[in-house]
């Protein structure tokens, strides 16, 4: 089950999902609220580039 495509596909999207929010998270904490067009932008990376980041 863990080699399939879908459940690697599930598993991306979730490590996709908590690099999201790690992200958001610094960067609130960093520079207090920030605007909702920056966390739509931010929700857009793709992993690599969220890490990236980090």
């Amino acid at each position: 089950m863990q080699e399939s495509v879908i459940y690697q596909d599930i598993l991306q999207k979730g490590e996709q999902k908590e690099a999201v929010r790690f992200c958001i998270s610094l960067l609130n904490e960093r520079f207090g609220e920030i605007d909702s067009s920056i966390i739509e932008r931010v929700q857009v990376l793709n992993k690599e580039k969220l890490e990236a980041c980090f």
